[in-house]
Order: structure tokens, then C-alpha cells, then sequence
């Protein structure tokens, strides 16, 4: 998901570092269940989003 916004920026929105967002970017952190849902609410989408990948449907 683009927000056109850098990881600085995002990570200032939800009180965390950027190395933080970058961590979990990168797939070498795993969130805690707080910081996915406060992520959640600043990309406004369903907090399942980020813990299950979904299946494009062309692919299904």
C-alpha cells in the first residue's frame, strides 16, 4: 500500500521510530498486536489485512 508518504513520515504519525516501520517492512520485527492495530487505524483498513495475505483475484 502506497500512502505516498516516506516510512519518517508514517512512523512520526504513529509515534514510532522509523526504524521501527522499516523493521517491519522488511519482515525482521514482527508488531505487537497494539502497534498492528494502531497501523490499522492509520491506513484505515481491517487489522486482518496485515496479518493475512490475500489472494489476488485473478488468482483465485
Amino acid at each position: 500500500m502506497d500512502l505516498g508518504i516516506t516510512q519518517t513520515e508514517f512512523a512520526e504519525r504513529i509515534g514510532k521510530s522509523r526504524n521501527t516501520i522499516s523493521r517491519i517492512c522488511n519482515n525482521t520485527s514482527q508488531p505487537s498486536l497494539e502497534l498492528l492495530w494502531q497501523i490499522s487505524l492509520e491506513l484505515g483498513v481491517d487489522i486482518r489485512e496485515l496479518l493475512y495475505q490475500s489472494i489476488p483475484k485473478s488468482e483465485k
